[in-house]
């Protein structure tokens, strides 16, 4: 079986076979630009298949799958801090899973990984990671790279004692940080500003800190948000989404 597929505005070929043991696997190509790239890549893999000279696809080690898949889908679209969260869960998984290939990953392996980093990190931490890998192998099945979507029949599991617990301000202890930022600011220092800002409207820090002059009305009393600033990279940046700019 072969068939051709369009995805993000590229086309995708896919050829069936068989192993020595007669379990399926498929030998795929993507980046076609047009369909008839990609049939011709078909027709070529059905001629090697008759003629024996058809060379199977060697699975890829699941880590490297997973930076593959973030160079192709992911890194064209992101932010560079966003950018480290992928580069991070990579170097996890080729510590903890460096021998697995991507026919060889299941439920039992990925528990066990999820089992052994789960341990020592916070919450958040491991449900993060799990979210990035999941999208990997949502695609891979949707690709036919993998069979099945095995995470989410597991277990997250994080150390209690790394994970952070947030208490929020109730309405009365609001009003009483309003009141206290109102009666000690001074025009030297601008954090007690900045934080009442916060609390009247709702921004992120990094818009707070990305504000300019020309961006407050006092005439109509409005505030536009056109950037933000990068404490990371020490730089403004777009927002990330037109919905951001407001």
């Amino acid at each position: 079986m072969a068939d051709i597929i369009k995805r993000y505005g590229k086309y995708q070929a896919r050829v069936d076979y068989y192993d020595d043991d007669g379990k399926r696997h498929f030998k795929s190509k993507s980046g076609f630009k047009t369909k008839k790239e990609a049939q011709l890549f078909v027709s070529q893999m059905v001629v090697d298949k008759m003629s024996k000279k058809f060379v199977p696809n060697t699975p890829p080690l699941f880590y490297k799958y997973f930076w593959s898949w973030f160079e192709t889908y992911k890194e064209k679209t992101i932010t560079n801090s966003t950018i480290r969260q992928y580069v991070h869960t990579y170097n996890i998984l080729k510590k903890y899973l460096p021998t697995i290939t991507v026919d060889k990953i299941n439920r039992n392996i990925y528990q066990k990984f999820i089992d052994d980093y789960g341990q020592n990190h916070a919450k958040e931490t491991v449900i993060k990671i799990n979210a990035l890998v999941h999208s990997a192998v949502k695609d891979a099945v949707y690709d036919g790279i993998m069979e099945k979507d095995f995470i989410p029949r597991t277990s997250l599991v994080y150390d209690p004692n790394k994970t952070w617990k947030i208490d929020y301000l109730n309405v009365s202890e609001m009003k009483q940080l309003v009141e206290y930022l109102k009666n000690t600011r001074t025009k030297n220092y601008t954090s007690k500003y900045m934080i009442l800002l916060a609390i009247y409207t709702g921004m992120r820090l990094g818009e707070v800190q990305g504000l300019k002059w020309s961006d407050i009305n006092f005439n109509f009393k409005t505030i536009t948000i056109s950037r933000s600033w990068n404490a990371i990279e020490h730089k403004y940046q777009e927002p990330k989404t037109e919905s951001s700019k407001r």
